[in-house]
């Protein structure tokens, strides 16, 4: 069985580490590339091998700014990962396949298909792996894979620190990182770059761990999984108590907060059959104007200004909670005659006089300018 190891790089130099991060970020394109042309059902039964000699062939490869086996290494770990989605996809296609009401044989022959990726033959079985698996897209730029003829380690002392010598940029010129592990890693390498830091991750033999020379005993004893604890063995020994506690108080809590939110659901959508509707995000905040409302966005009439609507209906409904006239149930058609009568009434108190060059402020908040009027002479 394998196992991973993780060895970390030590007092990493920085510019290093930008390097390796700048190799991290192209060969991140490179798997961008990968998963949008090939991680659907376009790429099924496409091999890597066959998109490295066409990419070398028509000048892709060119683009990429990296060392022709490094992007060779990200396209078969791309695809390695498009595969394992795709398998991924295929259980869930193979449960539903065992679950038809069809022959032993007709049952054989999908598995079949399944098995070599030649399920878009038939209609169900494209149709459950359109249903199943979903496009993927690369979000990883801070790895870096290394075959393991492509690296060098080496010591500085006997019995010290290994020191990790990989490909950079540029060809013949090494980057070498020190780790803080006397074990030196074997076969292909993972890089992947956190916080200044450089993590080596490479595949080793559970038999070759430590670990696994521990002495052990032979006896043995049955561990029941079960609720109100994690584990007991037969022994009689709980491990875990606290969990059915927890398990409980969490489940109390999600029930109660989906009946609230269920309610609430009732009420809009009683609301939205009776045609009761607040009005809460067609007023402009502030005032009692009623805005232009397009998409979710909100203008106000008197300065232009645009609010996003649902922030506007917040601010209206925290406004409305000591409004003597309106409250959160009051009709809709109720709320607009309200909003029109007091918008009338500050309108009659405006000042007649609005012939200024002066700015001003809109009820709302925001700076209007009023136009200066101009006459025309005969002079």
């Amino acid at each position: 069985m394998k196992v991973t190891r993780i060895a970390y790089s030590r007092d990493l130099n920085q510019g290093k580490y930008a390097q390796l991060n700048e190799q991290a970020i192209r060969l991140g394109g490179v798997r961008s590339l990968v998963w949008r042309q090939y991680g659907s059902i376009a790429g099924t039964g496409v091999k890597d091998r066959t998109v490295r000699d066409q990419w070398m062939r028509d000048g892709t490869a060119g683009g990429f700014g990296v060392l022709a086996n490094a992007w060779k290494e990200t396209v078969r770990d791309a695809f390695a990962d498009i595969t394992a989605n795709r398998e991924a996809a295929k259980v869930k296609v193979r449960r539903a396949v065992s679950k038809l009401k069809v022959t032993e044989a007709e049952k054989k022959r999908l598995f079949t298909l399944l098995k070599r990726d030649q399920w878009k033959q038939d209609p169900y079985l494209s149709r459950m792996m359109r249903k199943h698996w979903r496009r993927g897209r690369n979000k990883t730029i801070n790895q870096i894979a290394v075959r393991s003829d492509q690296y060098r380690t080496f010591t500085l002392a006997e019995g010290g620190n290994i020191w990790i010598a990989v490909p950079g940029l540029e060809r013949r010129q090494l980057v070498t990182i020190p780790l803080n592990t006397t074990a030196a890693p074997t076969g292909t390498l993972r890089l992947i770059l956190r916080n200044g830091r450089v993590e080596v991750h490479y595949a080793i033999d559970a038999e070759t761990t430590p670990s696994s020379k521990r002495p052990c005993g032979s006896r043995k004893i049955g561990v029941d999984k079960g609720y109100t604890e994690v584990l007991t063995d037969s022994d009689g020994q709980h491990h875990g108590p606290g969990l059915g506690q927890l398990l409980s108080s969490e489940s109390d809590h999600r029930k109660a907060k989906g009946q609230r939110r269920a309610k609430l659901r009732a009420l809009a959508e009683k609301a939205e059959r009776r045609g009761d509707h607040a009005n809460t995000s067609q007023a402009v905040p502030f005032t009692d104007i009623l805005g232009v409302r397009e998409g979710d966005r909100l203008h106000c009439t008197e300065c232009g200004a645009v609010w996003q609507a649902d922030h506007a209906g917040a601010i209206n409904i925290e406004q409305r909670d000591s409004d003597p006239d309106i409250t959160l149930f009051t009709p809709h058609t109720r709320v607009k005659q309200i909003l029109l009568e007091r918008a009338g009434r500050q309108r009659s108190g405006l000042p007649l006089d609005q012939d200024s060059s002066t700015r001003q402020v809109c009820r709302c908040g925001e700076r209007i300018i009023q136009p200066r009027c101009s006459t025309l002479s005969n002079e």
